[in-house]
């Protein structure tokens, strides 16, 4: 019975040692928005196909979920097409796609 306890406890210290603030902050903002819809986790869980657990471990900032899950479960919040426009309004993107745009062009003015 030490044992198990013992074991448990190194796995709950790894999970503290592997979790980045980034992730704590996403999963608890998830789980406020799901609360603020008075959607139960295992209603979520259910509604995105996936397991009780993945979602706890979503919502508690565990960064080793799959995208699948995320992605999921911001389709259900109602998040899924503000992540879209996000990626499409691409700022920092845009502006090394243009300056390589640019680099190239400069470099074939001036070999010619």
């Amino acid at each position: 019975m030490s044992n198990s306890k013992s074991f448990s406890a190194f796995l709950k210290k790894q999970a503290c040692i592997n979790q980045m603030p980034e992730f704590l902050s996403l999963g608890a903002y998830i789980k406020i928005a799901r609360k603020r819809r008075f959607i139960s986790a295992i209603q979520l869980a259910n509604n995105a196909k996936i397991n009780r657990s993945t979602l706890y471990f979503i919502e508690n900032g565990h960064p080793g979920v799959s995208m699948f899950a995320y992605l999921s479960v911001f389709r259900e919040l109602g998040f899924f097409e503000d992540i879209l426009k996000l990626i499409e309004n691409d700022v920092i993107g845009k502006k090394n796609y243009e300056m390589k745009v640019l680099v190239k062009q400069s470099i074939k003015e001036y070999k010619l």
